[in-house]
């Protein structure tokens, strides 16, 4: 959404506090609520998404990529999350995901005010995914002690 502050006097600083960000969690919530309608329909949809994703990665189309960004990333999301076994086992045994939603913004604010991103953009996301991983899943283990809650030993289904 940085085309929406280049095109007006609104400070640069307000790019990654848009309400139009919310169109990412959107794409979640739709999944959320809808999920057991649109997961049949999750491997028809994948190739279609990701090369959409690739297609205005390339061409830039500011208001195309402000629609269909957040879906066709929460569609990649979710195929990779329930296909990959690699991904398909994190969250069995117990739920990292509000841990991680605590600590993945403010570890990749760092990663960039430590300008990591413009040197080496691939190492960055490697390392704001890595800790961002490692952080929630020392809070979710501290919560589990402090609070006595026994990890779940059965699989979800």
């Amino acid at each position: 959404m940085p085309f929406v502050t280049e095109n007006t006097s609104l400070p640069s600083s307000l790019n990654n506090q848009l309400p139009a960000f919310i169109s990412y969690f959107a794409g979640g919530m739709i999944f959320a609520f809808y999920g057991e309608k649109l997961f049949s329909k999750l491997k028809l949809a994948f190739l279609p998404c990701l090369a959409i994703l690739v297609l205005l990665n390339v061409f830039k189309i500011p208001f195309a990529s402000a629609l269909l960004v957040p879906v066709c990333l929460a569609v990649c999301v979710m195929f990779l999350g329930l296909n990959l076994k690699i991904f398909a086992d994190i969250g069995q045994k117990a739920d990292y995901s509000y841990s991680l939603y605590l600590v993945h913004y403010p570890l990749a604010m760092c990663f960039v005010s430590l300008e990591v991103f413009e040197k080496m953009p691939g190492f960055a996301i490697f390392c704001v995914l890595g800790t961002s991983f490692l952080c929630a899943y020392l809070l979710e283990s501290f919560q589990r002690k402090f609070f006595g809650i026994k990890r779940n030993t059965e699989a979800v289904k």
